[in-house]
């Protein structure tokens, strides 16, 4: 892992922090994962965090499925946020969390293309929701790690990316109290 940025955020509460890393997410010190998925696609795929996650905590032989795996989805209030009770899997002591990029399947089947921007911006304003949410019912964790969200298969450019991720973790750690550091890891082979 290579650390290369800790961005203050100066809160009402105290001073937090972005932690900006390049390496594999699962081996970040982070408290609860956020993934992301588009419309229930929790299926392990080999070149997703799904399928690495799979191989990680469960090995190369284990199940495709679902709910072999992670169990049942728990929608996050009125959000298209889920939660998974991986806690026992994972070694951690909160759920994973699963960001869905909304609408992203629809409107590509309605139209053929789909502005990918806006459907992540969409979709952070749900998973901030989420981690009120969370944070109420005491299942989110001090430090959230979450990959550079839609710059896979999507192709968003990692640079607004960042811009919006960065955009979120302020949001997010300047009104939940609970919240510490998130830290955003770009992968590295």
């Amino acid at each position: 892992m290579t650390q290369f940025g800790i961005l203050p955020v100066h809160t009402r509460f105290r001073e937090k922090h972005i932690s900006l890393v390049k390496g594999d997410l699962l081996d970040q010190k982070v408290d609860q994962f956020v993934f992301s998925s588009f419309n229930g696609g929790y299926v392990p795929t080999e070149t997703s965090i799904w399928g690495a996650a799979r191989r990680r905590y469960f090995g190369e032989d284990a199940s495709y499925k679902v709910e072999d795996l992670w169990g049942w989805p728990t929608q996050v209030g009125d959000t298209s946020v889920v939660i998974f009770e991986t806690k026992e899997h994972f070694s951690q002591d909160f759920p994973l969390i699963s960001l869905n990029m909304i609408g992203a399947d629809i409107e590509v089947a309605n139209n053929g293309n789909h502005d990918f921007e806006y459907t992540l911006r969409k979709s952070l304003f749900q998973l901030l929701f989420a981690c009120r949410e969370l944070s109420s019912s005491g299942r989110l964790g001090r430090v959230l790690g979450m990959p550079l969200l839609g710059t896979g298969d999507q192709e968003l450019p990692i640079s607004i990316v960042a811009g919006l991720l960065k955009q979120f973790s302020e949001d997010a750690l300047s009104t939940i109290e609970c919240l510490e550091d998130i830290v955003i890891c770009a992968y590295s082979e």
